[in-house]
């Protein structure tokens, strides 16, 4: 049996083979996943921990010492870790490490949510977070949908006053390059976070989800862009 072993390729070599035989990119994918992605996977944790350290320093008078010792910190670093390994969005790993620290203050110690809001809003992007904050500050604002002899009478945040505050920001935006809005806020509303209000016409209206309101309860402890 040794003997066959000596002739048969270990899993890696098999699984470099493969990678290898990819045409046109096998090469750059053999050295991404088997020369890079480590050291990638070690910076952004490195990174995240970093943020996470700042911000527990910046907290010190808030911090309840003891839960960075019990299971449920352990949990949510394990999280941290998870979702920052080979995250592109350097501005979103910083937070994700801002939140875990905001989740050990004395405020948040108690939160049997924390491990759940925390998996939701690590499936946002930064640009995702800032939206969510930005659609949950703009005022309700009630408005009359007039159909024939028909009228709705709607209390919602209007998809007008959204990019209209998105505008005012121009001068300061927290996005790179254009931000499509409609597309942006439909990926809110897959993840739960906002709720496309019915109404007549082409006008669009929003309201906040329940998972939406705790998010944006910890988004908006933190020092966003």
């Amino acid at each position: 049996m040794s003997e066959i072993q000596n002739y048969v390729p270990e899993g890696k070599a098999w699984l470099r083979a493969a990678v290898a035989a990819i045409p046109w990119v096998g090469g750059a994918v053999d050295h991404l996943l088997f020369d890079k992605a480590d050291a990638i996977r070690n910076k952004n944790i490195e990174r995240s921990l970093q943020s996470l350290s700042i911000s527990v320093d910046e907290l010190k008078d808030k911090i309840n010492q003891p839960w960075f010792s019990s299971e449920e910190f352990l949990q949510l670093l394990k999280k941290l870790f998870d979702s920052v390994s080979f995250e592109t969005d350097k501005p979103k790993i910083d937070t994700l490490g801002k939140i875990v620290a905001l989740c050990g203050t004395k405020e948040y110690g108690s939160d049997q949510k924390k491990c759940s809001v925390f998996d939701h809003i690590a499936k946002l992007s930064y640009v995702q977070m800032n939206l969510l904050r930005i659609i949950s500050s703009i005022p309700i604002k009630k408005k009359e949908i007039k159909s024939m002899a028909l009228v709705q009478t709607v209390s919602a945040v209007w998809l007008e006053d959204v990019v209209a505050e998105l505008n005012n920001r121009k001068s300061n935006p927290f996005w790179e390059g254009t931000i499509v809005v409609d597309q942006e806020i439909e990926i809110l509303e897959s993840l739960n976070m906002v709720r496309l209000v019915p109404i007549w016409g082409n006008e669009k209206a929003y309201s906040l989800t329940s998972i939406g309101k705790l998010a944006v309860n910890y988004i908006n402890k933190l020092e966003l862009k």
